[in-house]
């Protein structure tokens, strides 16, 4: 497909440039004309071989399954905003993430320090243990599958997500998945949980610090036979990734660590102190399992002999110059940003904990930060409305759920975007700092990007600003019904959520009606 005359899916997403194409869907650049924002479109190619009455169920799953990862709201989980239909077929609109994925940091870089790939496997922890939270599983899972920017790593495309529970063959015995790094009970088509996830994860690590991963054979029907017969090839560079790559590489999925276990070995690797880190190791008989060959039943050596007969692996569209062949050659869905884009080295993501919340507030919100990282507010001749010199350290944590959609107030795109009420269930972009200024008046913080609500340079309202002036300040208002509405102290009207589907909150009313109006949901406070 060509975009020299450009092309409008659903009438709204523009196609700009093509990312890049897997054997399961192909990645587009795209800007959506509605809100006027840069997204990732993956259009959805169904592998040949499909029967009539498996395309069909392959195009309902992927609208049931983006529902469900739309759900996930997780900042290492590349965000889904919509699903939309565009000649019969789903096409799944994300987040676009400026950053290069794990497996061209590899091929540029060579392999990468333990303590680096450490920080990296925290991050994708925590991105697997909220999708499995979810009931959902990724099973693709690898380098080209990750997304490393300057602030955070992303687990996206998850094209061949499945619930909990479904096979990973079709009937026409079509393997979906990438063989090197495939767990073995995928590879045999038995059933798959959480574990097959953390083999991939394993040997993703494995090939981030090896330069290789753990079965690379010189066809894909040799490299399924090396892994459903052979132990891992011994890591030689891992270091102190050595206990976490042999308990995620352990062959029975019964046998292997969990994402617990794991999180406590990658921060040990990275340098961390955890106290009680040394109470929970590998288990001990682990490296014993991983010496010598390891023979299946001969019923599964049979399943994997029929399957390898008949498998199309769909990762092996290798890019320009790449063997057809290469199991980490794979379609990133992000742009590439020169080879200069600073690594990663901030503090890893903690593991989500539950929000201090009433009951009807979901876990899983990240931890507030520490007063020190907090934009400043600016001087006393900055236009700071309220108090001189306010206190920013201290503040409510909140939820704000609309009245005219009952859906939640968001900083869209990790604050990239307009606000908007658009979720139906809140997670880290939902999340705000409520700032009191003194005489009523409040400034609000986004939490996934640190930055304040501001309604300059125009009456719609984004979480852009480091600072605190006019712009960024709110009287806030208690209704008599228990609504909280927001009068904006730049224009003196209040902030409304506009009729239509995700249109951006703008600060344009003289007065308060229902789309005025906000439930308030304290989830803690700090200070």
């Amino acid at each position: 497909m060509s975009v020299s005359a450009p092309r409008i899916v659903a009438g709204r997403y523009r196609l700009v440039k093509k990312l890049g194409q897997g054997g399961m869907g192909r990645v587009w650049a795209a800007w959506d004309e509605l809100l006027g924002r840069e997204v990732a479109l993956k259009e959805l190619l169904l592998p040949q071989g499909m029967t009539d009455d498996e395309a069909e169920a392959l195009r309902e799953r992927a609208l049931r399954e983006a529902r469900a990862i739309a759900r996930l709201a997780h900042p290492n989980i590349v965000r889904f905003f919509d699903v939309v239909l565009d000649d019969g077929l789903p096409w799944i609109v994300m987040e676009l993430v400026p950053s290069r994925s794990l497996h061209e940091l590899v091929r540029e870089q060579g392999p990468l320090p333990p303590e680096r790939v450490a920080r990296i496997g925290i991050d994708l922890v925590a991105a697997l243990r909220a999708a499995h939270a979810g009931g959902v599983l990724h099973r693709d899972v690898k380098p080209a599958n990750v997304l490393v920017a300057a602030d955070r790593v992303v687990l996206t495309d998850f094209g061949l997500v499945a619930l909990a529970g479904e096979s990973g063959i079709t009937t026409t015995g079509i393997v979906l998945g990438s063989p090197s790094f495939m767990a073995p009970e995928q590879a045999l088509d038995e059933p798959i949980g959480p574990p097959s996830d953390l083999w991939s994860l394993g040997a993703t690590l494995y090939l981030a610090v090896e330069g290789k991963p753990p079965y690379l054979g010189k066809s894909p029907v040799s490299t399924l036979t090396a892994l459903a017969t052979e132990p891992p090839r011994p890591p030689q560079q891992a270091g102190a990734l050595r206990a976490v790559l042999d308990g995620l590489l352990e062959k029975d999925p019964g046998r292997r660590i969990d994402a617990d276990t794991a999180e406590r070995l990658l921060r040990v690797a990275a340098g961390e102190t955890i106290p009680g880190a040394a109470a929970t190791p590998v288990p001990p008989d682990v490296k014993k399992r991983r010496v010598g060959r390891v023979l299946w039943p001969a019923a599964a050596l049979a399943v994997a002999g029929l399957l390898v007969a008949a498998a199309v692996f769909h990762p092996f569209d290798a890019p320009a110059g790449a063997q057809a062949h290469d199991p980490q050659a794979g379609a990133s869905t992000a742009p590439l940003v020169p080879s200069s884009a600073p690594a990663v080295t901030r503090t890893p993501t903690p593991p989500p904990k539950p929000a201090k919340a009433p009951t009807t507030t979901p876990a899983g919100r990240p931890a507030s930060r520490s007063a020190s990282s907090k934009p400043q507010t600016s001087s006393s001749t900055g236009g700071v409305v309220g108090t001189k010199n306010p206190d920013v350290s201290k503040f409510n944590t909140v939820y704000y759920l609309a009245h005219a959609n009952n859906l939640y107030v968001t900083a869209d795109d990790g604050g990239a975007s307009p606000l908007i009420a658009y979720p139906e269930a809140p997670g880290p972009w939902e999340t705000f700092d409520e700032i009191d200024l003194g005489n009523g008046d409040i400034a609000l913080r986004a939490e996934i990007n640190n930055k304040y609500v501001t309604a300059a340079p125009t009456e719609t309202l984004t979480a852009r600003s480091d600072r605190i002036g006019t712009a960024e300040t709110f009287s806030l208002i208690f209704n008599g019904d228990g609504s909280v509405s927001f009068r904006s102290k730049s224009n003196g009207r209040y902030v409304t959520v506009p009729a239509g589907t995700a249109k951006p909150l703008i600060c344009d009313k003289s007065s308060i009606g229902d789309s005025e109006k906000f439930t308030r949901s304290i989830l803690g406070q700090s200070g």
